[in-house]
């Protein structure tokens, strides 16, 4: 779908875990030849900047995700998005 949608010169925003196997399997290939090639831009950033929070605590979530996108305004914006060294909400299990 991402390689058939920037060969119809459209834009693409794919996030993932970033610490995802998903960017290791075959059929990222294309997407991966893409990154090479520049015409996607790959941002790190992290839920708890984005303002992920837990609905009980209130606590962010840190949920570190990685992206690929063709839109090249959102790097530098979402780019800065990383952690404060602020304390986190536990993502597994419940919190009560």
């Amino acid at each position: 779908m991402v390689c058939g949608r920037l060969s119809a010169d459209r834009h693409v925003f794919l996030e993932h875990p970033a610490d995802s196997l998903a960017w290791e399997q075959p059929e990222m290939d294309g997407i991966l030849r893409h990154r090479e090639s520049g015409r996607l831009m790959y941002i790190r950033c992290d839920g708890c900047a984005l303002g992920y929070r837990d609905r009980e605590s209130g606590l962010p979530y840190r949920k570190p995700m990685g992206i690929v996108t063709s839109m090249i305004s959102a790097v530098p914006i979402l780019g800065n998005l990383r952690c404060q060294g602020c304390q986190h909400q536990q993502l597994e299990g419940n919190n009560k």
